[in-house]
């Protein structure tokens, strides 16, 4: 990940390497993961969007509800309410299913945001789930 933000680094040159040197974790997801949850905590959206612009498009990486949750949680923490709420829609689009985390993390970005309506219509939206 300290790789990943330097200012000039090749975010996919870097992914790509990554994963050759540890194909299982990436097939599995949980490096993926792992990657976008440490860029959350730097607070490092536009490393964050490059590592999912690579997901996008490489054979074999698909996207779940972790991926989902760990991208949410940068927007959450950017205060990004926006962004987390076109992240759930694509979760709809790409047929996605949403957990509790997935809602929390939304409904927190909406809050840190100052977006207090929406989310309050996440979470009346997440008990009628």
């Amino acid at each position: 990940v300290n790789r990943l933000c330097h200012p000039r680094t090749h975010v996919f040159e870097e992914m790509d390497h990554a994963r050759q040197a540890s194909p299982e974790s990436f097939q599995s997801g949980r490096a993926i993961t792992a990657i976008l949850s440490q860029l959350g905590r730097r607070r490092q959206m536009r490393v964050a969007m490059q590592v999912w612009r690579w997901m996008e498009r490489t054979p074999g990486i698909t996207r779940n509800v972790f991926h989902y949750n760990a991208l949410i949680n940068v927007c959450e923490k950017i205060k990004d309410w926006k962004g987390a709420l076109d992240l759930l829609r694509q979760m709809d689009e790409e047929n996605v299913p949403k957990n509790e985390i997935t809602y929390s993390s939304a409904i927190s970005a909406c809050e840190k945001g100052g977006n207090w309506r929406t989310a309050l219509d996440l979470l009346k939206s997440m008990k009628d789930k």
